[in-house]
């Protein structure tokens, strides 16, 4: 990983991702977008490893959900519009089986996200 730079703000929007979705550690990229794996950082930005960074959180996680949620559910975290987050859920509602861990998180995230426009 490169050494970009995150402000304090980035740092604890990230922490507190990690922490919301019980996570050891999340990933952002130069655009500030969040990533539950470093896999999927690095994808971001095709592969150039200085233009994402790794927040840790120091303490363990309480609970150890599906990872392959855990992606949709920190993207859903980090979405910066009700839109984006109205995109997941449609995607989600879409799907044959129902993952209702993440049609939660969506309807919560929209709910912040119309609190933070008031």
């Amino acid at each position: 990983m490169g050494r970009l730079k995150i402000t304090d703000k980035t740092r604890q929007k990230g922490l507190k991702i990690a922490q919301k979705n019980n996570l050891n550690v999340v990933y952002v990229n130069d655009k500030g977008e969040f990533f539950s794996t470093e896999n999927l950082a690095a994808l971001s930005v095709k592969g150039d490893k200085e233009k994402y960074t790794k927040i840790e959180v120091s303490e363990e996680p309480t609970t150890h959900k599906d990872s392959s949620n855990m992606d949709v559910i920190v993207e859903i975290a980090a979405a910066k519009d009700v839109e984006q987050v109205q995109e997941i859920l449609n995607t989600e509602k879409a799907r044959p089986e129902i993952r209702q861990e993440i049609i939660d998180a969506c309807y919560k995230r929209m709910d912040e996200l119309k609190k933070e426009d008031e």
